[in-house]
């Protein structure tokens, strides 16, 4: 650096003040005597000293010398005249000699400060500065050649630069700040603690702190540095102020050597060490960003920078900044020896060590270094885990630590290289409570909608879920979509964040079309009638039709599209448009209302109490004194309100011409369900939950088992706190109620054995079901003879049982003891079902394949069929040869059979078909031999019947008819079972009949109808559509078989539809039957 100064000589001298010049003399040297001036080059030694009180650092004494002047101090003055006595005048222009540059500047420093408490002396080549002071002014000093300056004093000041080291010509100077602080006050725009603007001056911290300003303004500086010389610091705090711009040391063209000792940042946007056109040496120290978020450890501008030691810390961003490197062939960037550079970045841009606009140069790291980048935000995390955290190289490991009461990293590189990083902001503990999900604990009130509207969540509970097991209701959430719904909106995303994570929840909603009302208009038609006009509903359909009045003798015959024929319009039309409906009229003559009737039943005559009735369906027909009829409108129900459980019927009344007259319509009415809040007191211990609730039978479903510390056995709950009735899961509860655990002070009575004493309902069961113990009771038995059933056992195997499973075991533990019992079943291979192929062996037939059942046979076989003069001798396992095959072979495998034939010649008939020439031969085998008339295969068609067939224990019946399996209830009610275990339900089957007895012309198959709960209906039956069936009701081996042709019921006679023209079996009226007699709207026979 020598050589590059300008080497200037300083030719300016300092003058000193009259001030210290008079402070200098002797009162002689104003005598009238005085032929000489003062010369005096007094050396001072260890008694021109005293102690500083106010001296900071290691020097603490200052300057007191009281030198008394002699002859030897003056020197002759000069005159024209000669000699001559120096005047008061001449001796304030006198200044010594031979004054040293550090004398020199000393004296200037005392000068500035005026007894403010700042006190400066010289000391051979240096100038210690001590004491303390605050000040508006900035103190510029010229260091001499070869002077340092040792500063240890206090000094704070409100000007733009607290110390300003000024540019001289002087090589080899140095500022020292040694101890005490220079700290900035300023609140102007680039200002510095201290500004060296001098390139011969280098400046060495060692101690003390140096404080840019805290203004908030730009670009305030603790040190700046703006030649081409150099900084050490190998102690002391070098700090960044909090404005934007904010460096602790900022560096243009020169060195910055960092031993030891702190440089950071402010809390502003800023940074530890701002380099620029230079060059940075790190062996020790720290170098922080300070506390900011948008801050550098190192913000370097076309700079090497070698790191062999220390730390580069910023935990608000880049640790190291490299921007605009020009020099790419000469400037390096290498971080190795021992040295830690932490840096954060979340979004995991290389922000640690990162460059920008010119990445030329690659930093290298080597050593035993290590680079931490913290890419996380979060403000909590788990000690000794290595969250959010990168390493570079992967040898390094960084954990998040707590040390000495401080949350932050521990680190080690190659096993020497070891240490702690402070993170400000950061907790670090055992346990981090993240958020982990989030659910909706309780709906909202409104889940459906129409489209337009927007989700309302009043009502709704979002709980969150944490890390650690806890949950809470959380706020704060939002919902998606947040605008109008529409009709493909099935639900709603409900989200959630919290630390940084965010969690989703869905809420199922219903949206509906919006609806559409019409103004429908009633025209009279020459009548009159109120209202006027009527809105349909959602549906388009009008909710009531008015009854028009008019006077003479007209009847209302319904409304009707048009004025004059039309459509007529009831409560089930759909209007599409706006529409006016007319009053239709019939001049009666005097026709007279005799009587009406429900032709047509309600779709829905079960109801719940409270609920309405429902006409929906329902025809109701007047009948005339002249013996006509028609369907009528505008009769009322009662009760129109609430039904009740007393409801057996409601009464239908019509008026007409003055003239009311009622009909009856049978319904059923159940009870509502209840359900009961029942307390569980635990009665000196705990439960969880505290209450349940009842199920619609009143029962509750579950029990829970209560915890008591001490020697207590939980009995079982009972009605009342003390004594009562034990309450158990078959307990019927009829109003909220609390129940109370039972306990038995044990007294250290000890656990002995248990057992099952009473088996549970079920103990055979399928593979691949699981056990329950529904109904099992197990009993503890205590080692002082008492025994009690207890609860709270586990039972192995717990999952799908195998057919190796012959018991299960029941384990219980009390008091610390645990004992088992077993408990015998039965688990039985699952059904396996094989697919069974049929070879026609030449013929034809349909199907080409069946399945067989749980037992492995098939239901039926088909009947196959072959041109020419061929009999069908049965099926067998071979196609030639082999065991004939009939529905009780059982199948152990898919397989296929095959047909066998016997060629008649022409004296049989042709293919498989009739009387003791088909197949089914009593299981002979074939067709030889006499055939008894009881094997025979056996026929069971509809009239007239040319459909497919198949064959059911022997019996032919057309192919859609299903094999049920008929299960009898004990109520005496009937079920019609499917193979897989299902019930058929609310629907029709054709079934075949194994009850039937076909010698008294039983049909082997009829029609039956499953109702709504899966049971065998019997009776009369009015479907949807209003049309009406009789099921058998008598058990005459056919109970529940739809009835057909003429049936007498209740002393009447009624015709049932026989043809299969879709509407078989429906109940015929106001018609003639095919036998020519005629049935009312009733369906009984009018006789002639």
């Amino acid at each position: 650096m020598q050589s590059n100064r300008k080497g200037r000589r300083r030719l300016c001298s300092i003058v000193l003040t009259a001030a210290m010049v008079f402070a200098a003399l002797p009162m002689t040297a104003f005598t009238a005597n005085a032929e000489t001036a003062l010369s005096c080059r007094h050396e001072h030694d260890d008694s021109c000293y005293e102690e500083d009180p106010t001296a900071t650092g290691s020097d603490s004494k200052k300057l007191v010398c009281r030198h008394e002047h002699d002859e030897n101090c003056y020197e002759e003055v000069i005159s024209d005249g000669g000699t001559s006595v120096a005047s008061p005048s001449e001796l304030f222009q006198m200044r010594p000699k031979t004054m040293t540059g550090a004398e020199e500047l000393a004296a200037d420093i005392n000068s500035w400060a005026g007894g403010n408490g700042i006190e400066a002396r010289a000391d051979g080549d240096k100038v210690i500065v001590t004491g303390q002071a605050v000040s508006d002014k900035s103190l510029t000093i010229a260091i001499p050649e070869d002077v340092t300056v040792e500063w240890k004093a206090v000094l704070e000041s409100s000007a733009k630069y607290v110390v300003h080291i000024r540019d001289t010509a002087d090589p080899n100077t140095v500022f020292h700040m040694a101890g005490g602080a220079i700290t900035s006050l300023s609140t102007e725009v680039e200002s510095a603690a201290i500004y060296n603007g001098d390139d011969d001056t280098d400046i060495v911290v060692s101690g003390g702190s140096i404080t840019a300003g805290d203004s908030g303004k730009d670009r305030s500086y603790g040190i700046r540095n703006n030649t081409d010389n150099r900084i050490t610091v190998s102690g002391g705090v070098i700090s960044g102020g909090d404005g934007s711009g904010s460096y602790g040391l900022s560096n243009n063209l020169g060195t910055v050597i960092i031993k030891g000792g702190t440089v950071t940042g402010g809390p502003g946007i800023n940074s530890g060490i701002h380099c620029e056109n230079g060059r940075i040496e790190i062996s020790g120290g720290t170098v922080s960003g300070g506390s900011g978020d948008d801050s550098f450890g190192i913000y370097n501008l076309d700079s090497s920078v070698i790191i062999t030691g220390g730390k580069v810390i910023n935990s608000g961003g880049y640790a190291i900044a490299s921007i605009f490197i020009q020099n790419a062939d000469t400037a390096v960037i290498r971080i190795d020896g021992s040295s830690v550079i932490f840096g954060q970045d979340p979004a995991e841009l290389g922000s640690t060590v990162g460059q920008i606009m010119n990445p030329s140069v690659i930093p290298t790291v080597g050593g035993n270094a290590a680079v931490i980048t913290w890419t996380g935000s979060k403000v909590e995390y788990v000690n000794g885990t290595a969250d959010d955290l990168i390493v570079s190289p992967e040898s390094v490991t960084a954990k998040w630590s707590q040390q000495g009461g401080k949350d932050g990293i521990a680190y080690e590189a190659g096993g020497t290289n070891k240490g702690f990083i402070e993170v400000p902001g950061v907790t670090v503990g055992t346990e981090v409570k993240r958020l982990a999900a989030i659910a909706v604990t309780n709906g909202p009130a409104k889940t459906v909608y129409t489209e337009g509207e927007s989700f309302d969540s009043a009502g709704m509970t979002v709980t969150a879920n944490y890390s650690d097991g806890t949950k809470k209701p959380v706020t704060g959430y939002t919902v998606t979509p947040s605008g109008a719904l529409t009709v493909n909106d099935r639900s709603v995303t409900v989200t959630y964040t919290e630390g940084g994570i965010t969690k989703t929840a869905v809420q199922e909603i219903t949206v509906n079309a919006a609806a559409v009302y019409y103004k429908i208009t009633f025209h009279a038609n020459g009548g009159s009638v109120t209202p006027a006009a009527g809105t349909t509903g959602r549906d388009g359909k009008l909710k009531s039709l008015p009854i028009p009045t008019r006077s003479g003798n007209y009847r209302f015959d319904g409304w009707f599209s048009a004025e004059n024929g039309g459509t007529q319009v009831t409560t089930d039309t759909v209007f599409k448009k706006d529409s006016t409906i007319y009053a239709h009229w019939s001049d009666t003559g005097g026709i007279i209302l005799d009587s009406i009737a429900v032709t047509t039943g309600p779709a829905k005559t079960v109801y719940t109490e409270g609920e309405s009735f429902d006409s929906t369906g329902m025809t109701v027909t007047a009948n005339y004194k002249d013996g006509s009829k028609k369907p009528v409108t505008g009769y009322t129900v009662t009760p129109s309100g609430a039904l009740t459980v007393n409801d057996r019927s409601v009464t239908v009344t019509y008026t007409e011409g003055g003239i009311t007259k009622t009909a009856v319509q049978k319904i059923t009415v159940n009870a509502a369900a209840v359900y009961y809040k029942i307390t569980f007191h635990a009665n000196g211990g705990n439960v969880t939950p505290a209450a349940g609730t009842t199920g619609m039978d009143g029962k509750l479903k579950s029990l829970p088992i209560p915890t008591r510390s001490g020697n207590y056995r939980f009995d079982g709950w009972f009605s009342a706190e003390n004594g009562g009735t034990q309450v158990t899961t078959d307990t019927v509860f009829k109003e909220d109620s609390t129940i109370y655990a039972h306990w038995s002070d044990t007294g250290g009575i000890v656990l002995d054995s248990i057992a099952v004493t009473a088996g549970p309902a079920k103990t055979v069961y399928t593979e691949g079901e699981s056990f329950d113990s529904t109904g099992m009771t197990v009993t503890a038995n205590y080692k002082d003879g008492s025994k009690i059933p207890v609860t709270g056992y586990t039972v192995t195997p717990s999952g799908a049982l195998t057919v190796n499973d012959s018991s299960v075991t029941v384990t219980y533990t009390e008091g610390g003891i645990t004992r088992t019992a077993v408990l015998e079943i039965t688990v039985k291979a699952a059904a396996v079902y094989y697919k069974i192929t049929f070879h026609a062996n030449g013929g034809s037939v349909t199907p080409a394949a069946g399945t067989t059942g749980r037992d492995g046979k098939l239901k039926s076989l088909p009947i196959p069929t072959r041109s020419g003069n061929y009999r069908f001798d049965g099926w067998f396992s071979e196609e030639n040869g082999g065991a004939e095959v009939t529905t009780d072979t059982v199948f152990t495998k898919d397989s296929t059979i095959y047909a066998h034939w016997t060629y008649t010649g022409g004296t049989g008939g042709s293919g498989g078909g009739t009387g003791g020439s088909g197949g089914g031969t009593g299981g002979s085998g074939s067709s030889k031999g006499s055939v008894s008339a009881s094997d025979r295969l056996k026929e069971s068609l509809p009239p007239n019947y040319t459909g497919e067939t198949q064959i059911i224990n022997n019996v032919r019946v057309p192919s859609y008819v299903e094999e049920v399996i008929w299960i009898a209830m004990e109520d005496g009610r009937w079920r019609l079972g499917r193979a897989d275990g299902s019930y058929y339900v609310n629907t029709w089957v054709a079934a075949f009949n194994p009850y039937a007895d076909l010698s008294a012309e039983q049909s082997a198959f009829d029609w039956f109808l499953a109702d709504m709960d899966g049971y065998m209906d019997t009776g009369w039956y009015t479907d949807s559509s209003g049309s009406t069936y009789y099921l058998n009701p008598l058990s005459d081996n056919t109970m529940g078989r739809m009835m057909t042709g003429w049936v007498l019921i209740d002393g009447k006679q009624y015709y049932f539809n026989e043809k299969a023209d879709g509407t078989r079996g429906k109940l015929c009226r106001n018609t003639f039957t095919p036998d020519g007699c005629y049935v009312d709207e009733h369906g009984v026979w009018v006789q002639q």
